[in-house]
């Protein structure tokens, strides 16, 4: 339907359409049955809204408040996204909600494994939903539970009384923080570059695979976070942190085209921050050495980025890795530090 009245679909996001004129860009975002609009072309979008209000029956509720379970608050330093509610349903399903709190996900040094069958469990534990419920929360507005939630993840299919101990501190710990969200500030409205963080922590299962972590800024707001184990077991540490590398390069990718897309503009600064000497010489230098002559050719497909100087790998020290709360299990102060800087305010 927007297609015939002149609207351009987004290839890679196709539930985004957008229509330019001399007075600027219309941009309607469709999820269901919610419709999302903005952009400064106001005739566009009045003559839009009308004629979908003669074939539809529909209401228009003003600027965005609530959608998808998620509260917006606007507000003097930004936009504040939190799913408040929808914690203390969590919490309330499991009889969670006048449970003790906790200040931490998960507990530093804690390291989960497969379930063994001498250990007793009871079948009738909600653990999957529990984690379903999680998930929703980690992906849309709590990074900051992103690595418990998907490492407890790991064991739905194979989990004991230990494990479903760890999902219910999770719960706890998100009854106790259940106001944070995501803020969108407009400090730093100017700048349009994309940051990514990349980490991974080496060995991290009983599998010999690793976790990979990352979180994207742009305008120096969170904008896309990830903690996931790899699929095959790296050799090395540096091989790890290039996989991790790889991984935000794909997700910047896409969304610089999305923001093409949207907005026309072509090129942005990109930069992918690691803490890994190694890996970051061997991207720059890329000679093929004892140490990594192994590494599938794919992952080095940022070498050609670097050299045509699409994105920089920099160094960050792994005091300010912002992409170790999604790396590994962390204590406070410096879990909270963490928090704070990746937005969850």
């Amino acid at each position: 339907m927007f297609i015939d009245h002149g609207y351009e679909q987004c290839p890679k996001e196709p539930c985004v359409y957008r229509k330019y004129s001399d007075r600027g860009v219309a941009i309607f975002a469709i999820w269901v049955d919610d419709n999302f609009i903005t952009g400064d072309d106001a005739e566009e979008i009045a003559r839009m809204i009308e004629t979908l209000g003669k074939i539809f029956d529909i209401k228009i509720l003003g600027r965005l408040t609530f959608a998808l379970g998620i509260r917006f608050e606007w507000r003097n330093d930004g936009v504040h996204m939190s799913q408040t509610a929808y914690a203390e349903r969590v919490a309330s399903r499991f009889h969670l909600d006048e449970a003790r709190p906790t200040s931490v996900p998960m507990q530093k040094g804690f390291r989960p494994s497969s379930f063994n069958e001498e250990e007793s469990t009871n079948e009738e534990i909600p653990y999957r939903e529990a984690i379903g419920s999680l998930l929703y929360l980690a992906l849309c507005t709590r990074p900051d539970i992103s690595y418990a939630v998907c490492t407890m993840a790991r064991y739905s299919n194979n989990h004991s009384c230990e494990h479903w101990t760890v999902v219910k501190n999770i719960i706890r710990y998100v009854q106790m923080t259940k106001g944070k969200g995501v803020l969108f500030s407009k400090e730093n409205r100017s700048d349009d570059s994309i940051n990514g963080y990349a980490d991974s922590s080496y060995n991290d299962s009983d599998t010999g695979r690793s976790t990979n972590g990352y979180i994207i800024f742009l305008h120096g707001n969170p904008v896309l976070w990830r903690s996931q184990l790899t699929k095959s077991p790296a050799q090395s540490t540096m091989e790890a942190e290039i996989i991790a590398i790889h991984h935000v390069l794909q997700e910047i990718k896409w969304i610089t085209y999305v923001l093409s897309f949207l907005e026309k503009m072509e090129k942005r600064k990109v930069r992918i921050l690691c803490d890994n000497n190694a890996a970051i010489q061997s991207v720059k230098d890329h000679r093929v050495t004892d140490r990594n002559k192994h590494i599938r050719p794919k992952y080095f497909g940022i070498v050609d980025q670097v050299k045509k100087g699409v994105i920089s790998i920099d160094k960050v020290s792994s005091e300010e890795q912002l992409a170790d709360i999604f790396t590994k299990a962390i204590a406070n102060p410096q879990f909270s530090n963490l928090r704070d800087l990746i937005k969850v305010r």
